[in-house]
């Protein structure tokens, strides 16, 4: 019986016993022609049962702002007020928002047309 085709038993499995030594496992070639640009996109869920995606401008492209000066285009008396308005089912509608992180205590970034738009909507309402 030759050592290539006999079989070895270890912790009651059978094994087949190999002499070949492993072949080197390649990296694989990146593709050409892609590039690496990121994305943003809202995922809406349809009637039947699909998904609609409605692609938005990418982050270079779009003007972010911190809290504090959100805050201070707003009038609002504290930061913490925009949290708040995040969990507000109005204002979580005009409002665009990103974390730095995945921490949910990391700083935000928000999106000054957002802020403009929610601002001009709370004027109209006061009127």
């Amino acid at each position: 019986m030759s050592t290539k085709n006999a079989l070895a038993t270890k912790r009651g499995v059978a094994m087949k016993r190999s002499t070949q030594t492993p072949k080197p496992v390649r990296a694989a070639k990146p593709a050409l022609g892609v590039s690496q640009i990121l994305l943003r996109a809202d995922v809406i869920p349809t009637a039947d049962g699909r998904f609609e995606v409605k692609p938005r401008k990418p982050l270079n492209e779009v003007e972010e702002i911190t809290t504090a000066e959100a805050t201070r285009i707003l009038g609002l008396k504290s930061r913490s007020m925009m949290y708040y308005l995040m969990d507000h089912p109005i204002a979580s509608k005009y409002l665009v928002w990103r974390r730095l992180s995945p921490n949910p205590r990391s700083n935000l970034r928000w999106e000054l047309p957002s802020i403009l738009r929610y601002k001009e909507l709370c004027r109209s309402i006061g009127k």
